[in-house]
């Protein structure tokens, strides 16, 4: 697949690649640059902070409550 990087250095990621990672508006990419010339990008995963507050929780857990043995 190719694509073409425009005047503003913009470049379409192909439908085919969005679909196959899910992404779409808003998802950051992660461009690596290997020695050889190569360009790898990922999708950016997320870190466990942007992730808080996406589920509902209808109780509090404490660290206590997660202590298996109960100590």
């Amino acid at each position: 697949m190719e694509s073409r990087i425009n005047a503003r250095g913009q470049t379409t990621v192909p439908a085919k690649v969005r679909m196959a990672l899910g992404v779409g508006p808003g998802t950051q990419l992660t461009w690596v640059l290997t020695l050889d010339g190569d360009v790898f990008v990922r999708v950016k995963s997320s870190s466990v902070r942007e992730l808080a507050g996406m589920l509902e929780s209808s109780r509090h857990v404490g660290i206590g409550d997660m202590n298996p043995w109960g100590d």
